[in-house]
């Protein structure tokens, strides 16, 4: 995936922002999922293992690149030829130069 963002000024009373920020971010990574045969409220369940590393070019930031390793379990739907994950609880670590950090996700789309 590649993203273009630029900052905008912001103005509130006498207080103007601008950090003059412009940055071109590619973020590339790879996903395996696999069915497990174990059923979450009657709902057949599957495990992801992924791996996506995101790097930052244009104005200077604090973290140039940064990679994030994780997993999580969802419970799909099908519906006709379309197959989205209805609930999702997963785990990520991300680390940098100077920077680790952890996050647990939860997602639930209906």
């Amino acid at each position: 995936m590649i993203g273009y963002f630029k900052s905008q000024e912001v103005s509130i009373g006498d207080v103007s922002l601008n950090y003059n920020l412009s940055n071109i971010i590619l973020r590339n990574g790879i996903a395996i999922s696999h069915d497990i045969p174990f059923d979450v409220l009657n709902r057949p369940l599957k495990g992801e293992v992924f791996i996506i590393n995101t790097n930052f070019s244009g104005s200077p930031m604090y973290i140039s690149n940064y990679t994030e390793a994780g997993f999580d379990f969802a419970t799909p739907v099908t519906i006709g030829p379309i197959r989205y994950d209805s609930f999702k609880l997963g785990a990520s670590y991300t680390f940098a130069e100077n920077y680790d950090g952890f996050k647990a996700n939860f997602g639930f789309k209906f």
